[in-house]
């Protein structure tokens, strides 16, 4: 079961000698939760309530239950601890896209200046078969304005305050110097200081706190990218993983980087965040750091392909040779094809002239035929055949 809250009284002197009578907070004798209300003649007025110790509530109008008096300007400003929400629900409202009701009849002006860039506002008009409206305050506190014309504006609501699980998520939203609402009051945790600088007021944070309340510790930025955050008396440090190096752990260390052959042979990186150390003559070791008593014998073979003289020789050698043979083939090959093709031509030539007389020949021998008769020496020679 919620606290209840203990009514107390405030008489204060007003404008033109009006008594203004504060009860606040108040408690309805029917109700198990804390009660909200005032009970007023005339009043422009601005409360906090803290919300501290409470999980629920009733938020009612001004002279509750009497009806709400007219031309009163009040605003309570619901405040609940930090890492927590206000859920508001209001009932018999409807929304207005305007900031007052038709027939001079008062508001309900619910804000929330931590919503979006610059804050959200809400107009609700009494009705009375108007729904319930729920709002969810973004952080930890709400404002909810009661503001009277001719008429005073009836409010019936309820409060609840939840845990908020994300709320470290939206103050990093935000930076240090974000602004924040008002200073009272004060909203800076972890002894933060607030400071007013013309109409913006921030938390000026201490020792390794940050964020818009100073509610939020540096490591909770999560700054070291590869690594461990660590936090100090006034700031923090990085216990960077195997491989990275840096102040946030942000650059990836390379094994040749602190020259680990020493002078003594060359260094390569290995892919797997390690690194080969290739000797240089009379050292030997993983790191080149023994000096060699006996200089074992390799034959010329092999050394030709170890060592980089004579690696760089072969290549060259072998470069060379492609670049003579492509010059000599470029240079020769159009002479010995224009020379071939010529004297392919000359052997073909004859051929071709005989091909074609002995085909004429047979054609006419088997087309020519002549028959001749004539006398020769008083005998007929009936038959004579010339072949051609």
């Amino acid at each position: 079961m919620s606290p209840r809250c203990r009514s107390y009284h405030s008489i204060l002197e007003g404008g033109a000698g009006e008594e203004l009578i504060l009860a606040f907070p108040s408690i309805r004798p029917d109700l198990d939760h804390p009660t909200f209300g005032v009970g007023v003649n005339l009043v422009h007025e601005e409360r906090i309530i803290n919300l501290s110790s409470v999980s629920t509530g009733v938020l009612l109008h001004l002279n509750y239950p009497s009806p709400p008096p007219p031309h009163v300007d009040y605003i309570e400003h619901l405040v609940a601890p930090l890492g927590s929400v206000i859920l508001l629900e209001l009932y018999r409202v409807i929304l207005s896209e305007e900031p007052f009701c038709p027939g001079g009849a008062g508001v309900i002006e619910v804000s929330d200046n931590y919503a979006d860039m610059n804050g959200t506002w809400w107009f609700l008009c009494e009705d009375s078969v108007g729904e319930t409206l729920a709002i969810t305050s973004f952080l930890n506190t709400i404002h909810v304005r009661q503001r009277s014309e001719q008429f005073g504006v009836r409010l019936n609501g309820t409060i609840q305050v939840k845990k908020d699980t994300n709320y470290k998520l939206k103050l990093l939203r935000g930076s240090e110097e974000s602004s924040v609402e008002s200073c009272l009051p004060n909203p800076c945790k972890n002894g933060g200081k607030c400071v007013s600088s013309g109409s913006r007021q921030t938390c000026q944070c201490t020792s390794h706190f940050t964020g818009m309340f100073c509610a939020l510790t540096l490591c909770e930025l999560e700054p070291c990218l590869f690594g461990q955050c660590q936090l100090t008396a006034t700031s923090y440090t990085c216990n960077c993983q195997a491989g990275y190096i840096g102040t946030t752990c942000d650059q990836k260390q390379r094994p040749c980087a602190d020259n680990p052959c020493e002078g003594r042979g060359e260094c390569v990186d290995k892919t797997d965040n390690t690194f080969l150390c290739r000797c240089h003559a009379w050292w030997e070791g993983h790191r080149c750091e023994h000096r060699m008593r006996h200089i074992p014998f390799k034959p010329l073979s092999e050394r030709m392909l170890q060592e980089p003289f004579w690696l760089g020789l072969i290549t060259v050698t072998v470069v060379l040779g492609i670049i003579g043979l492509v010059w000599c083939a470029k240079r020769h090959f159009p002479e010995k094809l224009e020379k071939l093709l010529a004297e392919e031509a000359d052997r073909n030539r004859p051929i071709r002239k005989f091909n074609f007389i002995s085909s004429q020949l047979a054609s006419l021998q088997r087309r020519v035929v002549i028959l001749l008769a004539f006398p020769i020496g008083g005998r007929q020679l009936n038959h004579l055949w010339l072949f051609f």
